[in-house]
Parts: C-alpha cells; sequence; structure tokens
C-alpha cells in the first residue's frame, strides 16, 4: 500500500478521535469492500488515485465502524484478503499490527 501514488500518512477524524494510519500490503478484495461500505451508505472516499480507492483509507473505514481502535484493527483484519501491515498513532498511543491474511483458510 505504501506507493508513489497513494497519500500517506492520513489523519483521520472519526468517532474514536483524530488519528495518522500509515499501511503496506496488498488488499485483494480492495474494490469489494469499497462497494459494501458505499452501499451501506456509511463512509465516503476521498484519497482517491484516479478512479481507485486509497488503500489505506479503506483501512480507516473499516478501523471507524467499531467502537475502540482495537475491536477496528480486529475488524478490518476479519474483512481484509491478501496482506497488511498499520500503524496507527494516536494522542496518547500506538498501535502496529503486522499480519499476513494470505495464508487465511
Amino acid at each position: 500500500m505504501i506507493s508513489d501514488t497513494d497519500d500517506q500518512p492520513l489523519v483521520i477524524s472519526s468517532h474514536l478521535g483524530t488519528y495518522a494510519l500509515v499501511t503496506v500490503g496488498r488488499v485483494s478484495n480492495l474494490e469489494e469492500i469499497a462497494a459494501q461500505l458505499m452501499n451501506r451508505r456509511r463512509v465516503h472516499f476521498s484519497a482517491m488515485c484516479g478512479r481507485a480507492v486509497n488503500p489505506t483509507e479503506l483501512i480507516a473505514a473499516l478501523i471507524n465502524l467499531e467502537d475502540t481502535f482495537e475491536d477496528g484493527i480486529r475488524h478490518a483484519q476479519d474483512a481484509i484478503e491478501g496482506s497488511c501491515s498499520l500503524l496507527v498513532l494516536t494522542e496518547g498511543c500506538i498501535y502496529a499490527r503486522a499480519t499476513n491474511w494470505a495464508a487465511r483458510p
């Protein structure tokens, strides 16, 4: 996900508070998740590269669906096919997670 074309880090303001998010990996089902989120009418995507959704913004949208960062990161892990390492920086805490979901059944 770290690339020359995708904006990072993203500074996100949500019900969880303001945080910075960086990611690296490959979300194989990015378009499917983006479509599901937009169909629920709960999110919009603004950090676009052409017509493609920024994978980091997608991860943020998944995190923001939950009540805590811990639950949001777990939710993102459950939704993503592929791999993603992330770093979340809040005012009082840093969350880091490196996971390869490609081997999941």
